[in-house]
């Protein structure tokens, strides 16, 4: 409850537990948002997705993360069920991968004949649906080399193409 619509505002009452129905094709951020805070809630609670779940790669990431922090969820057929009453554990130094939505600028720049472009602090095997910029840039026309952890892109000989972007919203 929130007691206004202009600040200042308080806000009443906290998030509980229970089944959690929204569409899976308007934002993975309010997924990772619930898995995020549902296993804090004293109670089990439920995602119920009503539409297929686009841009997975970063709810994958939030799983991910969640494991490496010691949470635990399970996938259902539609959704996901988050067991109440965990804590989050930190698993020590972890490293936080580049960017790839970013790094995606940069790429087209390179495609387009800012050439060369060199991006560093990438890793080729992200859970980020953006991580596709690579291959989609290369059918575009341009020239890719990889190096460790790094993209160097020229421009080529571009053309036009078509892409599905479900998964790479950025």
């Amino acid at each position: 409850t929130v007691s206004s619509d202009t600040l200042p505002a308080t806000q009443e009452h906290g998030l509980e537990s229970g089944v959690f129905e929204l569409d899976g094709n308007i934002s993975s951020q309010f997924v990772s948002g619930l898995l995020f805070a549902l296993p804090l809630l004293s109670g089990d609670s439920r995602i119920v997705l009503k539409t297929p779940l686009e841009s997975l790669g970063y709810v994958n990431m939030t799983l991910d993360t969640l494991r490496q922090f010691g949470v635990t969820t399970s996938k259902t057929e539609n959704g996901y069920v988050v067991k109440g009453g965990q804590s989050y554990h930190s698993p020590g130094e972890i490293t936080v991968e580049g960017d790839w939505s970013n790094a995606a600028f940069w790429a087209v720049s390179g495609a387009i004949g800012v050439s060369p472009v060199i991006i560093k602090g990438l890793n080729f095997r992200s859970l980020q649906g953006d991580r596709i910029i690579e291959k989609l840039i290369i059918e575009f026309g341009s020239m890719v080399q990889r190096g460790q952890n790094a993209l160097e892109i020229h421009w080529g000989r571009t053309r036009g193409i078509t892409i599905d972007a479900k998964q790479i919203p950025d």
